[in-house]
């Protein structure tokens, strides 16, 4: 029984060895240009930009819906004036759930400064190194 173990394990190891060998190898074969072509200036300006560069734009649409939502009016849900809304119509009758949203409405209030100013600051990385 350990002898089967021990050679199933064998050889797995030497498959997979094998495999990374041959990625290892291959890899810088495939990835060289051959003579006489040309690199396209789209992979050459890809590489000049850093990679985070992708990721900036997504960042900055969810940060900005989410200020967005904050700063809405009572009928836009999830807004702090939505939350002292409910909070204010649920205070007699369910008064912890009230409390929950008054809570609620006064971390997001505190939150939407500095909020605007990662905002402010994505979008200046942005400027400076994606452009």
């Amino acid at each position: 029984m350990a002898k089967r173990a021990f050679w199933t394990m064998l050889a797995g190891g030497v498959t997979a060895t094998a495999l990374a060998a041959t990625v290892a190898l291959a890899g810088p074969a495939a990835a060289a240009p051959v003579a006489g072509q040309a690199v396209s200036a789209t992979a050459a300006q890809a590489t000049d930009t850093p990679k985070y560069c992708a990721r900036i734009d997504k960042a900055l649409d969810r940060r900005q819906k989410a200020q967005d939502r904050w700063n809405g009016d009572a009928n836009t849900r999830g807004s702090i004036a939505w939350l002292q809304a409910k909070a204010q119509s649920l205070s007699s009758s369910n008064p912890e759930l009230s409390k929950l949203m008054t809570d609620m409405a006064n971390l997001r209030a505190q939150v939407k400064d500095p909020a605007a100013g990662i905002i402010s600051d994505l979008q200046a990385v942005k400027q400076a190194h994606c452009s």
